[in-house]
């Protein structure tokens, strides 16, 4: 195949990143789908589903939801296993784009149709259904509470798909034993949520592939009570549930927060099921491993070590239970079987230390990367048979303390601990981190570096390139000393803005995951570079929207940087031109990139600016498309950068936000989900507008919007256009 691209090549890209499961299902296991939902639909040229499976750590669900399922507890590990799960499927998305096939990540949650839209007969329709991909790529069957169950974990994952015109060689559906009984210990579960097993529900038939299943069709409002809408579980739930009711309950009582879904928390499929009453009320998972076997515990020890370093951590130590004692933290008051606890740290940059107002940006993307450490050591953990408890509650700096790690520039040390029934041995010596040197570094090596972490465009920008910009930060402002500006770029698989809001899916669930993902990428990349150039002995920072060049975009995991983040700094390092859409064009991906911009005092050799032929050949396309007129066919702005001169068009900001930031306008993006909002810019937009408009949404809408930047769609530099009317309405990028 081309690109050397197999199933196998794919799963083992997955597991690299860490995955516990990985199914690929032929697209013609769909063909009972609705069409608007279904693989086909969402690309044309669809051949495959890969499905990624991230496994929850067996002690969050059976101690997490207690003493009421508001009481998440460690079951809050499900956020950094769906923001795993995204930054997996991302991954793999490229990989299959890079190798020459059309790829489309799905979002892992949270991207819903709330309403029937056209032939979509349901509330709460999903734009792909993750769990059916999962059974048609052979990794479970459903159970009763319409969960995938695996025969690994039964329902104890979250998963994601990427749809692909690659022809992968599919896994057989799953043909053992039935992994869901009807025992009924999800339906007595869900009592103590809403009783959404129990009340408004029928019987759901599905086919797929040969098979056919069936299970609880449950009203989705129902179960959004408090899962979805935060009402308390306490209230006096009515006999039937509608939007209606969901509103006039929140406006009557407020919202006391979310819920872990009982269902998941109370099953387990026959073979798994280990009754342990001192433990947990629930089913605890048999694992397939004895504790002990397989690996001594000086083994097991060093690799839980050398596994954190692998995967990014500066410091890792180990507290043994009476060391853990001695700090009154005893580990068995976090986990019942807790023997040790493995604590891993990282150090953010010592540019933060004259930036303080970055500090919540850099601590935020280290947490992140520590759980994905954390889900890592968890899983390996439980595979050699122990319990693993990350997001335990165990305080972190005392149990660093414990384990000897927090000791001598702590201040700039971020941690985080997993209790585990493995006793696993003490670390003998404190953790150091290692000596910063300043070393002369070269610009072709720290390319080399940001584009093996996974950057798809990097260049350099001399200081002296940001004089004549008005209107913008310094970089010597933000950070003192800085002598060069790297910007990192990362390209969005073209798919999901060239197939957003096509028939017969009219999705722009997926392009909207590429809003918030790409930025994610952006600011993992961006931390380990800068780690590399912290450990060389250079001072560097960056933040989001570094220059304050931008606005935001609302995507359903919060407002983004805008498409036009970094756009001077990246002009300014040569990686493109201004497009007429005030975005940058780069010859190799037209618009369809983010950037990051890092901030050091290393000297490094500028980039000259970009010379190749014209990238924008003022089609006005993006001018045309705007719904709101935002941006002007006539008028232009002109930026001195460097020794040249950059033109782009005029934008009404004010009236761009109103679409994009606030999600006011239909077209925009809200119209696609179901949603009712279509409220249309005033003549003159104030706060005071915005905020009677913002009053005015649709009440379910929240903070679920997609929005989709038309300007940037229908862009594509002239060299890159490739019409396909059968695949798109907008130009397709021509791929090398």
């Amino acid at each position: 195949m081309p690109g050397g691209i197999t199933a196998n090549s794919v799963k083992a890209l997955a597991f690299s990143l860490g995955a516990d499961l990985v199914g690929i299902a032929p697209v013609e296991r769909f063909e009972e789908a609705p069409i608007m939902i279904s693989p086909k639909g969402h690309l044309p040229s669809a051949k495959s589903v890969i499905v990624v499976a991230v496994h929850h750590p067996d002690a969050s669900i059976e101690l997490g939801g207690e003493p009421s399922p508001h009481d998440v507890g460690p079951y809050n590990i499900q956020g950094a296993m769906n923001t795993k799960l995204d930054f997996i499927s991302f991954r793999i998305a490229r990989y299959l784009e890079e190798g020459g096939y059309d790829a489309l990540p799905i979002p892992v949650t949270n991207v819903w149709r709330y309403r029937p839209y056209k032939d979509i007969s349901t509330s709460f329709t999903a734009d792909l259904s993750q769990r059916h991909a999962a059974v048609a790529a052979g990794l479970g069957e459903l159970g009763w509470s319409g969960l995938l169950l695996t025969p690994e974990f039964g329902p104890r994952q979250r998963i994601t798909s990427v749809i692909t015109s690659a022809p992968l060689e599919p896994d057989p559906m799953y043909q053992g034993p039935p992994l869901c009984d009807r025992c009924g210990r999800c339906i007595e579960g869900c009592h103590e949520c809403a009783d959404a097993l129990s009340k408004e529900v029928s019987v759901n038939v599905v086919k797929i592939g040969e098979r056919v299943f069936e299970y609880a069709g449950i009203n989705k409002w129902r179960c959004s009570w408090s899962e979805h809408f935060g009402l308390d579980v306490d209230l006096p739930i009515p006999e039937v549930v509608t939007e209606e009711v969901i509103l006039s309950a929140r406006a009557e009582h407020g919202v006391r927060g979310g819920v872990m879904g009982y269902c998941l928390r109370f099953c387990m499929p026959p073979h798994l099921r280990v009754e342990d009453p001192g433990y947990t009320r629930v089913w605890r998972r048999k694992r397939p491993f004895v504790q002990g076997e397989g690996a001594s515990m000086r083994d097991l020890t060093e690799r839980v070590k050398a596994l954190s370093v692998e995967k990014g951590a500066d410091l890792v130590g180990i507290a043994s239970e009476e060391m853990l004692d001695k700090h009154g933290i005893p580990p068995k008051r976090y986990l019942p079987d807790g023997k040790s606890a493995i604590v891993v740290g990282m150090e953010y940059p010592s540019g933060y230390d004259e930036n303080p107002s970055g500090l919540g940006y850099i601590k935020g993307v280290i947490n992140t990367k520590l759980s994905f450490i954390s889900l890592d050591i968890s899983s390996y953990l439980e595979r050699h048979g122990y319990s693993a408890l990350p997001m335990s509650g165990m305080p972190d700096d005392r149990a660093a303390a414990a384990a000897g790690l927090a000791e001598g520039g702590e201040e700039r040390r971020l941690f985080t601990t997993i209790v585990t029934s493995a006793p696993l041995f003490a670390t003998e010596r404190k953790g150091v981190l290692p000596l910063r040197r300043r070393v002369p570094l070269t610009s072709e090596r720290v390319k080399e570096i940001a584009r093996e972490l996974g950057a798809d465009l990097v260049g350099i920008a001399s200081t002296d390139r940001f004089e004549e910009i008005r209107g913008l930060k310094r970089p010597q402002e933000i950070l003192t000393g800085c002598r060069s500006v790297i910007v990192i770029g990362v390209h969005y698989p073209d798919a999901s803005i060239e197939r957003a809001t096509e028939p017969p899916a009219e999705a722009v669930g997926p392009y909207a995951y590429t809003q918030y993902e790409t930025t994610w990428q952006l600011d993992y990349l961006a931390l380990e570079l800068m780690r590399y150039l912290d450990s060389h002995g250079h001072s560097c920072f960056t933040a989001r929207n570094l220059f304050g060049d931008s606005t935001t975009v609302i995507t359903p995991r919060g407002e983004m940087p805008d498409a036009a983040a970094d756009r001077f700094a990246a002009v300014a390092a040569g990686l493109g031109e201004m497009g007429w859409n005030g975005v940058v064009l780069t010859p190799e991906y037209g618009p369809r990139q983010r950037f990051i911009s890092i901030l050091t005092d290393a000297s490094l050799e500028p980039d000259p600016l970009y010379q190749g032929p014209p990238l924008c050949d003022r089609c006005l396309l993006c001018a045309k498309a705007c719904p709101v007129g935002a941006l002007s066919e006539e008028e232009k702005v002109t930026v001195q950068i460097g020794d040249r001169t950059f033109e782009y068009g005029r934008l009404e900001r004010s009236r761009c936000d109103w679409a994009k930031r606030y999600g006011l306008v239909a077209e925009e993006g809200p119209k696609y989900m179901g949603s009712e909002t279509n409220i249309g810019p005033p003549e003159d937009i104030t706060e005071e507008a915005i905020a009677a408009a913002m009053e005015r949404r649709d009440a379910v809408q929240g903070h679920w919007t997609c929005i989709l930047e038309h300007c940037i769609r229908v862009c594509m530099p002239p060299h890159l256009r490739m019409e396909d009317r059968g695949f798109c309405g907008v130009y397709r990028r021509k791929r090398p």
